[in-house]
């Protein structure tokens, strides 16, 4: 952007077939892949701001439930959580809304207890979370 000691270099590897890369006509900021990590310890509700980041329920003590927002007010944004400590991991949903195919209605909470286990959700429209990315066995928790 500016003449002056740092730079930015973009560089492309020669390919062993023609590929394509199709830039969307659209404004935005692209972003490594580096996760930001927040460690719960206690219930927590999650923030439209939160979406990109690893929520987990590290140095939990018990039962942790982590809330997410109304979907209709984060449609396309991911959330992903990560159980750090073998313990249950709750995700909630408000009354209207659903994690599909995980839970069975609307309302239903998503659970799992085993270390390592994470689920990525993204709301699609104003009452549905889907997975983009689950490991482990999370479960209907009504």
């Amino acid at each position: 952007a500016t003449s002056d000691a740092n730079e930015t270099t973009i560089s492309v590897t020669e390919p062993t077939a023609d590929r394509t890369w199709t830039l969307p006509d659209k404004s935005g900021t692209f972003q490594s892949l580096e996760y930001t990590i927040l460690d719960k310890t206690t219930n927590y509700t999650v923030v439209a701001a939160d979406a990109g980041k690893i929520i987990t329920n590290a140095g939990a003590g018990a039962i942790t439930t982590m809330t997410l927002p109304e979907a209709s007010t984060v449609i396309g944004k991911p959330f992903k959580f990560a159980v750090a400590q073998a313990l249950s991991m709750n995700v909630d949903v408000a009354t209207g809304d659903q994690i599909v195919p995980t839970t069975n209605a609307a309302g239903d909470m998503a659970w799992a207890d085993a270390a390592g286990e994470s689920i990525t959700l993204v709301a699609i429209d104003n009452t549905n979370f889907v997975e983009i990315g689950k490991s482990g066995s999370w479960s209907d928790g009504n």
